[in-house]
C-alpha cells in the first residue's frame, strides 16, 4: 500500500493509517517534492511525473501490485499512477479530490487561490493552508491545534517554492480521458465539512467502478478527524472487493 499526502503537509499526515494498515499491507508513506525527506519541486512539474516518481519510489521498496491510496493532491496523483500502470493498480482510495465541471468543460480547481499568500509570506503561510485542512470544530480542538502546530514546527523542512510548484501542477483540469481510463476498483471518501465535498461527490459517476463514503462533520484531511471511521471504510470496501482477507 502506497500512500500519498496532501498539501502543505508531508507523510505523517497518515500517521494513524500507517500504524493500522501496517497490520495487513507493507505500506509505504511517500514525501512530496519539497516537503519532508524530499529533494526540491522543479517549477513545471506535471502530475503525471510525479506519478511516475511515485512508482519509482515504490519500486525502490517492491514491484509487487499495491493499493494506492490518496489524499487532496495525492488522490489527483493517484489518478494518474492508475492510469500509468493498470497492471500494478489494486484498488484506489481517493479522498479530497473531484469532479471539476462547469458549463459542460472541465474548470481548474481554484487551488492556486493559495498562490498569493506564498508568495507574499514564503512559508509562514504553510499554517494558514494548514488550518484550512481540517474543519471548523476539529481546527478549534486541542488535537486540531496539537497537528497544525506539528507541521508548522516542520517548516525547516518544507519550501514555499516547491509547494507552489505542487499547487501549480495539480491546480489544471484533469484531462477528459483521465477518469474513464481508470480500472482499478475504487472508493472515494469525502469529508462531509470538506469546501470541495460537492465535487468530490461528482466523482464516482466518471469513474467505471467507483463507491463512496461520507465522514459526515469531517474536513478535507477527514483521515486524521475520523481516523476510526476511515479506516473502517477503506478496510470494509478492500475487504469486499476480496483484496484483504479475514
Amino acid at each position: 500500500m502506497i500512500l500519498l499526502h496532501s498539501l502543505p503537509n508531508d507523510h505523517s499526515v497518515w500517521l494513524y493509517q500507517i500504524a493500522h494498515f501496517a497490520t495487513y499491507f507493507r505500506v509505504v508513506a511517500v514525501d512530496l517534492p519539497g516537503l519532508g525527506r524530499s529533494p526540491r519541486a522543479r517549477e513545471g512539474l506535471s502530475m503525471p511525473e510525479l506519478a511516475d516518481a511515485c512508482w519509482d519510489a515504490l519500486d525502490e521498496v517492491s514491484r509487487e501490485p499495491a493499493v494506492v491510496v490518496g489524499l487532496s493532491i495525492g488522490a489527483g496523483i493517484a489518478k494518474y499512477m492508475a492510469t500509468a500502470r493498470p497492471e500494478r493498480t489494486r484498488a484506489l482510495v481517493l479522498t479530497g479530490a473531484g469532479y471539476n465541471e462547469r458549463e459542460g468543460a472541465l474548470a481548474a480547481k481554484g487551488i492556486l487561490r493559495h498562490e498569493p499568500g506564498y508568495t507574499e509570506k514564503g512559508i509562514a503561510y504553510r499554517r494558514t493552508q494548514l488550518e484550512g485542512n481540517f474543519s471548523e470544530a476539529f481546527r478549534a480542538s486541542p488535537l486540531g491545534r496539537y497537528f497544525v502546530d506539528l507541521f508548522a514546527e516542520r517548516n525547516d523542512t518544507a519550501h514555499a517554492s516547491s509547494i507552489l510548484a505542487l499547487l501549480r501542477a495539480h491546480d489544471p483540469a484533469d484531462p477528459e480521458w483521465l477518469h474513464p481510463s481508470i480500472a482499478a476498483p475504487t472508493l472515494v471518501v469525502t469529508g462531509g465539512a470538506d469546501r470541495s465535498r460537492t465535487s468530490q461527490e461528482a466523482l464516482p459517476r466518471h469513474i467505471p467502478d467507483a463507491e463512496i463514503v461520507v465522514l459526515e462533520g469531517a474536513g478535507h484531511c477527514c483521515n486524521m478527524e475520523q481516523p476510526w471511521a476511515y479506516d473502517a471504510a477503506v478496510l470494509s470496501f478492500l475487504r469486499r472487493r476480496r483484496l484483504l482477507m479475514e
